[in-house]
């Protein structure tokens, strides 16, 4: 079995594995692809409830669906990757998704990735030294990778309500 180097959060699952992105940085393919689903190999699935985890071979995840995501390996557009570390200008937010669970992210993020009268043309946006809150009940060990990322790509399509 291979490093799994993408990891992804549903509003039911935590999905590792290998997203097919075409050798681009994960966050350009979900901000510039047109297509509705994200093809993931070696996919192991962990349900926030507790209860299990699946094993897939192949399988498709609904971008829609897509919360957070995070590559733990480093691939491609590194120019673009270069250019996101000299950012400037971060504001300090928690932003509460809107679904069942009472999930809040706090982090920092470049401001005008939340301004309200820009362009939405990319749905998922960057958030330094994130903090993830609101498991409504003990996480299993795999959820301890949250604890020590240094960034998590957030969808504002599935955000209720940002704060600073």
């Amino acid at each position: 079995m291979r490093y799994l180097k993408d990891l992804l959060f549903t509003e039911t699952h935590l999905i590792r594995g290998h997203a097919n992105t075409g050798e681009r940085r994960l966050s350009t393919f979900l901000n510039m692809t047109r297509k509705y689903f994200l093809e993931v190999e070696e996919a192991t699935l962990v349900r926030h409830d507790g209860g299990g985890t699946l094993q897939a071979a192949w399988m498709l995840v609904r971008l829609d669906d897509i919360l957070l995501a995070h590559e733990m390996e480093v691939t491609g557009d590194e120019g673009l990757r270069l250019l996101g570390k000299n950012a400037g200008s971060e504001i300090d937010i928690t932003a509460h998704f809107n679904g069942r669970l009472p999930l809040q992210l706090l982090g920092k993020v470049r401001q005008r990735a939340i301004d309200s009268d820009t362009v939405r043309s990319h749905n998922f946006f960057v958030v330094a030294d994130p903090v993830l809150r609101g498991f409504t009940a003990n996480p299993s060990r795999e959820y301890a990778v949250f604890q020590k990322l240094p960034y998590l790509i957030a969808n504002r399509n599935r955000i209720a309500f940002i704060l600073r």
